[in-house]
């Protein structure tokens, strides 16, 4: 019965904007280039779809259909996790430490600054996806515990090296 009432629906995601919400953080070219995650399900009407993903193209950004639970397992990862990660981070630093804080500290916890009330919602609609993100993030920060524990430096260096590979082939 929903199927047939949401057929003229299209879930979308863009992957463009700041920690900031509202209007008043709008700005021109928002989604130029950026990703929109379009998320069809198969009661979707397809001239409803094509209209979607137009309307995302006019907008100049890129467009990938994926279904819903796809969407979710990956977003737990590239979005879910390092908001997590980032509240967890800025919450266990001594409150009197934060005035040593300086770029790298910032950059890294930037997204801590975001509404909390959409995190919660967030964090409990995908809490199965983000619970096993928690737990893969857990085992790689164990890795680098136990080469540090070991005071093995082929070890760390072996951890960094991959780690900063993986993060410049981002775009």
């Amino acid at each position: 019965k929903l199927g047939k009432l949401f057929t003229n629906y299209v879930g979308a995601h863009p992957l463009a904007g700041s920690e900031k919400r509202s209007a008043a953080n709008a700005r021109a070219g928002l989604f130029k280039d950026s990703l929109c995650i379009i998320t069809p399900v198969k009661a979707t009407n397809r001239t409803a779809l094509k209209k979607v993903v137009e309307f995302w193209r006019r907008l100049e950004a890129k467009t990938i259909l994926l279904s819903p639970s796809e969407h979710d397992r990956i977003l737990a990862f590239v979005s879910h996790l390092p908001h997590a990660i980032a509240f967890s981070l800025i919450d266990c630093i001594p409150a009197g430490y934060l005035r040593f804080a300086s770029g790298g500290l910032k950059d890294t916890t930037r997204i801590a600054a975001s509404d909390s009330v959409i995190w919660e919602d967030i964090f409990l609609s995908n809490q199965q996806n983000i619970l096993k993100t928690i737990r893969s993030f857990e085992s790689n920060l164990s890795v680098l515990k136990s080469a540090l524990k070991a005071k093995s430096k082929s070890r760390l260096h072996k951890i960094l090296k991959l780690a900063k590979a993986k993060r410049e082939s981002l775009r």
